[in-house]
């Protein structure tokens, strides 16, 4: 015997624990006969029922049964041809068509949000080596003059651009694993999953933005004229 707003009802019966056609648990709902429940919880006179479940044999049945519940419910509630049903069959495969919808759209929005701060990032560091050219002309100039070649001006500004980005990449990845740990579980029995794969790609990415975005402030440190360079004050 269990009680119910302390009312007493004997079990008949316990259901094997297993997910429903929606994905949730029905572990934790007690099951009670229909007039029951419209007399105890549903107020004097109250025959409404709010929402019918239909468990069908086969996936492949899924479109006969839909459209029989349909001609079922549209004579029950006497909506003549022509009119709009008054009420919506639902199935699993519609929640999760819909729940793949919401999830493609978040991942486009968040993918947008990503690209628009990376190229922020990019312009960054290519602001940063332009200004870092411009401040050292005369150490170009020199190392030109002693020497150095136009591939070695440009792999050691491509460098400093890729250390920039890559050191970037570590502290957002950082701060990224920190916030997941602090936010998920506000979510309650949500997640935070991050992978070596996804930290690799982050970094691979990081890399790849420095490596575009310092291409020019390299190539322009690299082909500075000595003399000019030299000049320059």
């Amino acid at each position: 015997m269990i009680k119910i707003n302390r009312e007493s009802y004997l079990v008949m019966g316990i259901l094997a624990e297993e997910a429903s056609g929606t994905g949730f648990s029905t572990a934790p709902n007690v099951i009670i006969p229909l007039s029951t429940a419209q007399l105890k919880f549903g107020g004097v006179g109250n025959t409404a029922v709010s929402s019918i479940g239909v468990k069908v044999a086969s996936s492949a049945q899924v479109a006969f049964a839909k459209a029989e519940l349909t001609t079922i419910l549209r004579s029950v509630r006497g909506i003549a041809a022509g009119q709009t049903d008054d009420f919506t069959i639902n199935d699993p495969s519609q929640i999760v068509e819909n729940i793949t919808a919401t999830t493609q759209t978040f991942t486009t929005l968040l993918g947008s949000i990503a690209a628009i701060s990376l190229i922020v990032g990019g312009i960054g560091i290519m602001n940063i080596m332009l200004v870092s050219v411009t401040e050292r002309t005369r150490e170009i100039g020199i190392r030109k003059a002693v020497g150095a070649k136009r591939r070695d001006i440009l792999f050691q500004f491509l460098v400093e651009s890729i250390t920039l980005s890559v050191l970037g990449g570590i502290f957002g990845i950082a701060v990224g694993f920190g916030a997941a740990q602090i936010i998920a579980p506000m979510l309650g029995t949500a997640k935070a999953l991050v992978t070596p794969q996804s930290v690799v790609l982050a970094l691979a990415v990081s890399m790849g933005v420095g490596i575009f975005f310092g291409a020019y402030p390299a190539n322009r440190a690299s082909g500075l004229n000595p003399i000019e360079a030299l000049r320059y004050e």
